[in-house]
This record gives C-alpha cells, structure tokens and sequence, in this order.
C-alpha cells in the first residue's frame, strides 16, 4: 500500500508577506494541523521580518524554512532555530551550481540540519544535471528533492513522463511544487501522484504570487480521479474559509470543491435531476466538504424548481399558484439581476394566495 500523499503548505508565507501578525499566524497554523500537511513552508526572510525571531517553537516540526543558497542565510536560518531548510536554487550550469551550492551544502551538514534541494527550474535540466544533483543529495544526505516548475513550463503528460524517471532513480523522497500562471497546477499535482510523488507543494484557494496548486483541489481530485485514500473531509470549507479569512480574504462562492455557489441548482430541468439523482451533476455530495446543497431561483428557474424550493422552505402551492408565481419570478429576478431570496419567494407565495383567495370570493 503507498504511503498516503502530504502537502507542503505555501498559505502561511502568503500569510507572512501580508503581515498578518502573530496570533492569526498561530490561528492559521493550528487550522492547517487538521489537513494532511507535511510541512509549511516559510522564507526565513519573511519570518524574520514579522518578528518571529522564537515563535517556531510552537510548530517546530512543522515548518521548514526557505533560503537562497548563501552562507548568510544559512546561519541566519539556524540561529532562528530552524533545523528543517529548503534550499532554493535556479540552475544555470554545472560549474556555477558546484559554485553555489557546494559550500551551503557543506556547513548545512556541519549544523546538522535536514537539508531539501528546491530546483525553481528543475523541467530545462538535462540527463547530466540531474546525475550531478543526485551525486550531491548522496554526499550531503539531502532529505528531499523539489521538482520544481517555476515557469509552469510543463503539462500533465510531461508531468509524469520526468518525475516517473526521476522517482526510480531518486535515493531521497521526491516532492513537486508547481505553478498556476496556465491553470494547469491541479491537474500537474494530480499527475505527480499518479507518478508515485508523496509529497506535493499547494496552498488553501491556490493563494500566492505566483499561483501554487489549490490543496482542496488536489486533495479531493486525488480521491476521486486517482482513487487515493484520503483523511476525513467533512470541515475542509470551513477549515479553508477560517484560514483565508486570517488573511483578510473571503472564498469566491465558485471556488470549486469550498465555494458555497458550487452545489446552488436552478434550472428547471436541472433541478429535476438534482432532486433524482445529484450524481448526475455533482462529483461528490456537497456534505464531503462541509457545504450543503441548494436550490436556487432566478431568471432561469422552471416550475418543478419553483415548486422543491417553495417546498424546502414548507410552503405547497398548487398548480395554478405555481404558474401565476413563476413569471413574476423570473422578472424580479431580471430586475434586482440575481436570484431570489427565501423571504422574496414567501412574499410573492402569499401575495399570490391572497389573490387567489379573493378571485374566489369574488365569484
């Protein structure tokens, strides 16, 4: 059985860059605990600069720290009491990585800390780079290996055609850490998996400049499209809202997998077979996320969607109530230009009874 697949959090640096402070910092970071992250990954620069020169005691074996391949941010790393470094590292050519590389590996062994080599551009290089880099993970007893596609160079299919090779050969665990800017970041994680990557870099929403790969896409995608077992995920929407709003920013209510509008039906036809079958037009039930299903109406809504919504909210028009409501309805709804709430439908419900019980009368 393979080990199930862990995240490598670049939300709380997103959150650093932001200075968002130290107790929405220990909120976020204690939200992040109940999804299955490996790590979260910070720039020693961006944590020093937030003051947080001794706050990782708190989450000490959760946080790895990222620097640029310096002996000046290498000790700075250490005396914050770092033991967990990323080296960050754009190749360029083998003598100028021997150059840089060489004497930061080198004192991080001395210090002991547990090494990870980032390679920002790891897809431009070639069969005898990647022998030099394996030669330098085997002297230094580098931990891990970050694949990285900075550019987002890549698609799904080269994706796993490199890290499959890669993954063989690999004597350290192998992660990958993508790029958003083509949208392809999810379906390039999901393919990492499937090439036997156990460690994948994302962020709650996809958040970050550059875009990373969104963790609740991937998350779910994983068990749905590559059949991984994956940890309960009854909270994810609220566990992915808590930690956006510790940065300031609300989920888009189309944000696929947390977005409240993703399980919202109108259409009649639609709502119909919602009502029969949700498998029809939903992946997984909203209840998987900590969302719930909702019936919406606007300018597109049938009478069959008219009517479940009237009977959601305990009200049972008859069939001439139904079409006396229904233009009423969508014209509303064009004019105010969105849908209808449940107060506006319990208006027009009984305004529209009053009136047919005064027609009655009338007769």
């Amino acid at each position: 059985m393979s080990k199930p697949v862990l995240y490598m959090d670049q939300t709380v640096n997103e959150g650093l860059k932001q200075g968002i402070g130290p107790v929405k910092l220990r909120l976020m970071m204690q939200a992040l605990t109940e999804l299955p992250i490996g790590s979260t990954d910070v720039w020693v620069k961006e944590w020093e600069e937030n003051g947080l020169h001794s706050y990782n005691v708190t989450f000490h074996s959760f946080l790895r720290g990222k620097i640029k391949p310096n002996l000046y941010d290498l000790y700075r790393a250490y005396h914050l009491g770092f033991d967990k470094i990323i080296i960050v590292y754009s190749h360029v050519s083998r003598k100028q990585t021997s150059k840089r590389l060489y004497p930061v590996l080198a004192a991080a062994s001395k210090l002991h800390l547990s090494v990870s080599l980032f390679i920002e551009n790891a897809a431009q290089i070639s069969a005898v780079d990647i022998d030099y880099y394996l030669k330098l993970i085997i002297k230094f007893d580098i931990k891990s290996f970050i694949y990285g596609d900075k550019e987002s160079l890549l698609d799904s299919f080269a994706v796993f055609e490199a890290l499959s090779q890669i993954y063989k050969i690999l004597p350290c665990v192998l992660e990958f850490h993508a790029h958003n800017s083509y949208g392809l970041a999810t379906a390039n994680s999901l393919s990492a998996i499937k090439a036997g990557v156990r460690r994948v870099a994302a962020s709650v929403a996809g958040v970050g400049t550059p875009c990373h790969a969104a963790l609740e896409e991937v998350l779910i995608g994983s068990k749905y499209i590559l059949q991984e077992t994956i940890p309960a995920t009854g909270d994810l929407a609220a566990l992915c809202a808590h930690i956006l709003a510790c940065m300031g920013q609300n989920v888009p209510v189309r944000k696929a997998v947390i977005g409240t509008d993703v399980f919202a039906h109108e259409s009649g036809l639609h709502v119909q077979g919602v009502v029969q079958n949700p498998s029809l037009y939903e992946a997984f039930s909203p209840e998987e996320v900590g969302l719930v299903r909702r019936l919406v109406i606007g300018k597109h809504s049938g009478s069959m969607s008219l009517r479940v919504k009237l009977n959601q909210i305990e009200l049972y028009p008859s069939d001439q109530e139904i079409a006396a409501m229904l233009p009423k309805v969508r014209k509303l709804a064009v004019v105010q230009k969105g849908c209808l709430n449940d107060e506006q439908l319990q208006s027009l419900y009984f305004s529209e009874r009053k009136n047919s019980y005064e027609d009655k009368r009338g007769e």
